[in-house]
């Protein structure tokens, strides 16, 4: 089964949308970090949401350096980071970061080759449009929005590439990809890096240059995988940072 094309932001699933709801209301009341957010169960009243939606919404914000999470005392805002820190990856259990850039630098760079010169203008258009919503949200400090952006962006590659062993690849491993996705957006700078690297993808896109579209996306994903402390180098992708204890 190939994955569903990228839908709007009205389509956003209930967590994304909890998610910025959540990180809205950091802003709105001024909270600074080390502030404590209300209690997961009035939260969840609060906004109307299933306990679920809402863990997964807060483990979204705590990968976007949003908040913090402190078991059996609550969770919390975290504090700014503006440079590169040990990633937080929740599914290390399964597969390492490193490894899912790997997957990703295969998969996309492969995906971008492909869809540069078969993607049709709307599609186009849409690229263009979900990298000027990341910049745009950079600008404004949205990190969900900027993330949100993000996804909608490589879904398009994806979804546009024609090959749907590539699809199936993608769709199968999307929440990995996401969630990598999102960790380097820890540091707030990195925004307006990865909007930039976003820029040069679509300028491959609208010549249909399928090489130069590999060559950008790749360059993206690598610096996508140095921000989150990953080295992917020649040989296998390493870690460049020490864990904080």
């Amino acid at each position: 089964m190939t994955p569903a094309m990228p839908r709007g932001r009205e389509h956003r699933s209930v967590p994304m949308k909890t998610a910025e709801a959540i990180e809205a209301m950091i802003r709105a009341r001024g909270l600074a970090p080390g502030d404590q957010l209300p209690a997961q169960r009035t939260l969840a009243q609060d906004l109307g949401i299933s306990r679920p939606s809402l863990r997964e919404a807060l483990s979204v914000l705590e990968t976007l350096g949003v908040v913090r999470i402190e078991i059996g005392r609550g969770v919390f805002v975290a504090p700014r980071e503006d440079g590169p820190r040990a990633p937080s990856w929740r599914f290390g259990e399964s597969f390492t970061l490193a490894e899912v850039f790997e997957m990703r630098l295969a998969v996309e760079g492969l995906a971008a080759l492909l869809a540069a010169p078969r993607m049709p203008q709307p599609a186009r258009e849409a690229l263009a449009a979900s990298a000027q919503a990341m910049g745009n949200a950079a600008r404004r400090g949205d990190v969900v929005g900027a993330a949100e952006a993000d996804t909608v962006f490589h879904d398009l590659v994806v979804a546009h590439c024609g090959n749907r062993l590539l699809q199936e690849v993608h769709g199968r491993t999307h929440a990995l990809t996401t969630e990598s996705q999102r960790v380097p957006m820890v540091a707030r700078d990195s925004l307006f890096d990865t909007t930039d690297e976003h820029f040069a993808i679509l300028a491959a896109f609208v010549e249909r240059n399928g090489e130069r579209a590999r060559a950008a996306m790749e360059a993206h994903i690598r610096a996508a995988a140095g921000r989150a402390g990953i080295h992917l180098g020649a040989g296998p992708a390493v870690p460049m940072l020490q864990a904080v204890p």
